[in-house]
């Protein structure tokens, strides 16, 4: 995880999504470290280490846009965490539009059930919860699925039974 916290912030920083605003880059395990990172990059760029004799990476942040900006508009976050705590800071930092359904089910020994339970006692709006299971990756990915309101209660109400 602490890689997804290192590239997100260079690529915030290298100017990345100002050269490619189009591209939309998805950061597992609800961004990484980058919700608790995000004052400090903000306030580098802010400062743009200006009066540093010997900056961190050698030279000034090259992002137009304040490092906030970027998690509104390219960067997205999974909800594959343990804890509703991080859930709640990924969708402060992005936006509840800009987190999308995740789990390690399988690999880890960590069920479905309990990832929608997290979303489910951090997002009491069914509109929002609707986004983060589905909705968000249908639009993102391009994944041509139907809001018929018959099929999601369905599938969901199946996950909780399992």
């Amino acid at each position: 995880m602490l890689g997804a916290d290192v590239n997100g912030a260079r690529m915030i920083g290298s100017g990345v999504f100002d050269r490619h605003p189009k591209l939309q880059v998805l950061i597992v395990h609800m961004g990484g470290g980058l919700a608790s990172i995000l004052g400090r990059l903000e306030f580098n760029w802010h400062l743009n280490y200006n009066g540093i004799r010997n900056p961190p990476a050698g030279r000034p942040y090259t992002n137009k846009r304040s490092p906030f900006d970027y998690f509104k508009t390219n960067i997205l976050v999974d909800c594959m965490g343990f804890n509703p705590v991080g859930l709640r800071a990924a969708v402060e930092m992005c936006g509840v539009d800009r987190a999308v359904f995740g789990s390690d089910y399988g690999a880890v020994p960590y069920g479905i059930k309990e990832h929608v339970q997290i979303v489910e006692d951090v997002l009491p709006s069914p509109a929002e919860r609707q986004l983060v299971f589905w909705k968000t990756s249908n639009k993102i990915f391009r994944l041509g699925l139907y809001d018929t309101d018959l099929i999601a209660p369905a599938v969901h109400e199946s996950w909780r039974s399992a």
